[in-house]
Formats: structure tokens, sequence, C-alpha cells
């Protein structure tokens, strides 16, 4: 996805409450966080400054007490209080009430997904690239050590391939 001169431009111009406002937008437009993400990315390494300490807001982490106003409320705190701990939160609470859809993806791979990316609040979002990495990397370790054990040298080269797999797709992950 392209991003918008206007964005490009209020970037260049250091214009952090247009930006903000831009970004936070931009999650209800597209609620699969695509373009957030690529705007987010585009934004954190051209603008100094560009995240705010955490206000110490108990934010509300459990999706059982989390309500439409509530996620409003906490958007519209975003553009003062432009904190990783918010956005990450607000994230989760978008991806809870519009999940994203995919054309090929089956109910239960949507399910699957939304499971793998939910982080504890505040926390990072382990994104599908990063878990098949580390699956990919700890079975490359069973089976090094398997062939080790088996003195199976077949074994341990798939399992170092494994390793060497799996930590190409963590360390590439942009998530």
């Amino acid at each position: 996805m392209a991003i918008l001169n206007e964005f490009r431009e209020a970037v260049n111009k250091n214009d952090k409450m247009l930006v903000r406002i831009m970004l936070k937008d931009t999650m209800f437009l597209d609620t699969t966080l695509k373009q957030f993400e690529e705007m987010l990315d585009y934004a954190e390494t051209r603008m100094d400054g560009f995240y705010d300490i955490h206000d110490g807001e108990e934010l509300v982490c459990e999706p059982e007490k989390w309500t439409r106003p509530y996620l409003s409320s906490q958007m519209v705190t975003l553009v003062d209080n432009f904190s990783e701990k918010r956005i990450s939160l607000i994230k989760q609470m978008v991806r809870y009430y519009y999940p994203e859809k995919l054309v090929n993806e089956s109910p239960a791979d949507a399910k699957l997904k939304r499971q793998i990316s939910r982080a504890p609040c505040g926390g990072r979002i382990l994104s599908f690239r990063k878990f098949i990495g580390i699956v990919t990397a700890l079975a490359g370790i069973i089976a090094a050590g398997a062939g080790v054990y088996k003195s199976a040298w077949i074994l341990i080269f798939a399992g170092i391939a494994g390793i060497i797999i799996g930590a190409g797709l963590i360390l590439t992950d942009k998530g």
C-alpha cells in the first residue's frame, strides 16, 4: 500500500499531532492494520521523539472487559499520549472488534491467527511469521539433538537447517 503524500509531508514537517491523528484514523479505515504498520514504520524512522512515555493510566487488558466506548476513549487519548503500550492495546482492540477478513482464509485459520497475535497488555504483538520461526527453530533443535543422540548425520543437518531457517524468520520479522 502506498503512503499518502499528505502523511509524508506531515512527517517531513515533524507535525506530531497531524501524524498521530492520521495514524489513529488509519486503524479504522484499514482494520487489517497493514496500512497503519507501514505508516508507523515510515514515521518512527524519520521523526525524533516519536513515542511518548506511557502516562501511567491503568489500561484494561482483558477482552471481556472491553467496550466500544472504551476503544473510542483510548483512540482519543492516543493523540495526546502516543505510547507503545497504548498503541499495542488499541491494535488488540481493533483486531478484537473488527477482525481482519482475508479472502482465502478459513474461519479456523482466522481464529488461530487472532489467538497467536494477541499479547499481554502492553506487550509486543507476536506476529505469525515470528511464531512460525520460533516453532521451526525449536523443531530444528530437537532434530539436531536427536541426530547427535542417534549419531544420524542427516538429522543433525536437518536440525541445523531448521534452526537457521527459524532464526531467519525471527530476525527478518518486522512485527
